[in-house]
């Protein structure tokens, strides 16, 4: 089965690949927002997109830990970009990045995905599943992400209220996570809010790494931090 999972998901990433070749996206930038499920590819300098697709997380993979961490568990995605829980997934432990490969391709069998995508970063792997891939249309909208900082400051405030609740590895594991999606944050390269969520990210890495009664305080400290982001003017310098 595993063998078979595999042959498929390989032909349909090389389905993808001339896809975009047709369409004219082969080597283009993307964005992704996945608040509104959408992904695209763009040339740079150029605001409209060659392409888009559908898009939800299915997982993510810490790169520095090797843990996986499925959508479903990950509040720093909206819920509308989440999978819905897939039964008898074995993601705890650590994986290589073939492993997290094959974690992505079964979360993403169970969703109905079409295609998988890996958005990485020097932290972390975003495993996409995309479906939908069509040339851009005229009336398609741009990309234009909204404020980052209602969500950052909801994902917190949760982390500081459910600390006891959960193992400290298991703490430690989702600090490492949501860090590493703050740093990258497809959705925010190239504006203003890219530099200050990836401080954030980095004191949630940072933390994660700290005294057990460093935690709290921690968060504490963290949560003033997004607090202050969001309280900022939205056409504020950063």
């Amino acid at each position: 089965m595993t063998t078979d999972r595999h042959t498929r998901w390989s032909e349909r990433q090389e389905e993808l690949k001339r896809l975009l070749r047709e369409l004219g996206a082969e080597g283009c930038g993307w964005q992704v927002d996945l608040a509104r499920g959408a992904f695209w590819w763009q040339r740079p300098g150029e605001e409209r997109p060659v392409a888009v697709a559908k898009a939800r997380l299915l997982c993510s993979h810490s790169i520095s830990d090797g843990t996986v961490l499925p959508s479903w568990l990950n509040r720093t995605v909206p819920e509308d970009a989440r999978v819905p829980p897939v039964e008898g997934l074995r993601s705890e432990g650590r994986f290589d990045e073939a492993g997290a490969w094959a974690v992505a391709m079964e979360i993403g069998d169970a969703a109905g995905e079409r295609y998988l995508y890996p958005a990485a970063s020097p932290q972390l792997r975003l495993f996409l599943g995309l479906r939908d891939v069509r040339e851009a249309r005229e009336e398609d909208p741009r990309f234009e992400p909204g404020s980052p900082w209602p969500h950052v400051v909801d994902v917190i405030g949760t982390l500081g209220r459910t600390l006891g609740e959960r193992s400290p590895d298991d703490t430690r594991a989702l600090l490492r996570h949501y860090g590493g999606g703050l740093v990258s944050s497809p959705a925010y390269r190239d504006t203003p809010e890219a530099r200050p969520l990836e401080a954030l990210g980095e004191g949630l890495r940072t933390l994660a790494n700290a005294p057990d009664a460093e935690l709290h305080p921690g968060l504490v400290a963290l949560m003033r931090q997004a607090e202050a982001e969001l309280a900022q003017p939205e056409d504020s310098t950063q």
